[in-house]
């Protein structure tokens, strides 16, 4: 963190158990303490942003091939039943010869 003239005095009050969170960070005194909490949050909260813009990216990347594979997975079964209705007739005209054959 780089030296700046501080702003003018502020005073918090802590729940026990955060000044005691807030005083395992590094820091000479409260003051150095808060603000290295603050700017290790900040740098996070930017680190955040850009692992959810490439988890959106992943997703809508996901939801437009599954929307690809499931065209994909219409038109095959499209196919096959086409080709299950052939072969339906196909054996019908099979049997059908042969029924009149046998005359």
């Amino acid at each position: 963190m780089k030296k700046e003239k501080k702003g003018r005095p502020t005073s918090i009050r802590l729940l026990p158990e955060t000044e005691k969170y807030l005083m395992r960070c590094p820091g000479k005194n409260l003051t150095d303490k808060f603000e290295y909490l603050i700017h290790f949050c900040m740098k996070r909260e930017e680190m955040l942003v850009k692992v959810e813009e490439e988890y959106q990216r992943r997703f809508k990347s996901y939801e437009e091939e599954i929307k690809s594979q499931e065209l994909l997975l219409r038109k095959l079964r499209a196919a096959a039943q086409k080709s299950t209705d052939y072969l339906d007739d196909v054996v019908k005209e099979i049997r059908w010869s042969h029924e009149n054959n046998d005359d």
